[in-house]
């Protein structure tokens, strides 16, 4: 029982580490996620790319016919499989 507790104490402590969220740090998301919504509806990607995380930005190319692509990762058509 008592290596139980220890195992839940020490498996809680990252979480007890994180500091809070807060009530206005939800309300900001919630800004920003709005702000971004709005770019898309007026077809403002830009404005929208600019209020993503700098992580979000730099893992995202601009590809030479325009396009973007998350770094690393390449999109594709489905390959058509034929039942056997």
């Amino acid at each position: 029982m008592l290596r139980a507790r220890l195992l839940c104490f020490v498996l809680a402590l990252p979480t007890a580490a994180q500091p809070a969220v807060t009530a206005d740090d939800l309300a900001e998301i919630r800004a920003v996620i709005n702000r971004q919504i709005e770019a898309f509806r007026r077809d403002d990607a830009e404005s929208a790319f600019a209020l993503v995380s700098p992580a979000v930005q730099r893992a995202m190319q601009r590809q030479k016919d325009g396009s973007w692509r998350a770094a690393g990762c390449h999109l594709g058509q489905r390959a058509l499989t034929i039942p056997t």
